[in-house]
């Protein structure tokens, strides 16, 4: 199956502003690994947003509840499919016991869950992916909820949501996390600019990619939820009509 097959999208709402300083976001587009995270944060002020993103990451790993990973064991189908984390960050299996994934980078996960699934089945082919479910909102043509590849660029995440709209403002952007802002406009334009990944972004499950956008087209987005929502009893009281 097609990653892209697996992308799903629902409504949700941004959060509230707040500006910090463009963090760095050069280097390779792989997953970032445990060194190389420890590395970056030894380079940077103590106490600065990216230092404080890494440190969380470090200390709690990468992986939420509702997160998704994407499985393929080639020795048994059971085994491939996309599977959600539950209550207490833990993967369930087919016939294999709840593997927990607190504190685990995504890096990390592609071996650790070979060497778990290789106790109950032989010689496992594994490759697992793990799908990270943001919210891409503000000036897209189809704002929401989505799963999406952790190693995707924010570009193409941003395409995935239906593209820039007519009334985007990249120099209103930002991304938010629990209602505080961890990328401000410079940083996700940096991002965007130099093909950052949603991993290298030190991005998690639940936070909000605000693409900006100016003020008439948050007003003719609001006029047409209102208009969806009127229409729905008229259409309601046009059918109870024919009868």
């Amino acid at each position: 199956l097609s990653l892209v097959m697996l992308l799903t999208a629902c409504g949700g709402n941004s959060a509230t502003p707040v500006t910090f300083p463009a963090p760095s976001l050069d280097g390779p587009r792989g997953p970032i690994t445990r060194a190389e995270l420890e590395a970056k944060r030894a380079s940077l002020p103590a106490g600065s947003p990216e230092a404080q993103l890494i440190e969380t990451r470090l200390r709690d790993g990468d992986f939420q509840v509702g997160d998704r990973i994407y499985l393929q064991v080639l020795e048994d189908t059971a085994l491939t499919d996309t599977f959600a984390l539950r209550e207490g960050r833990t993967l369930q299996l087919p016939m294999i016991p709840d593997i927990s994934l607190a504190g685990l980078l995504r890096s990390e996960l592609q071996p650790f869950l070979a060497e778990k699934i290789a106790q109950y089945v032989r010689n496992p082919t594994v490759e697992a992916t793990p799908l990270l479910r943001v919210a891409i909102m503000g000036g897209v043509g189809q704002p929401g909820y989505y799963n999406l590849p952790a190693d995707i660029i924010l570009s193409d995440a941003v395409m995935i949501a239906g593209g820039p709209s007519a009334s985007v403002r990249l120099d209103k952007s930002k991304v938010d996390r629990l209602g505080v802002s961890i990328y401000d406009a410079d940083g996700v334009q940096l991002a965007l600019n130099q093909g950052v990944t949603l991993d290298r972004m030190n991005l998690i499950g639940g936070d909000v990619v605000d693409i900006g956008q100016d003020q008439l087209g948050r007003t003719e987005r609001a006029l047409r939820t209102i208009g969806l929502m009127l229409a729905i009893p008229l259409s309601i009281a046009a059918v109870v009509a024919l009868f």
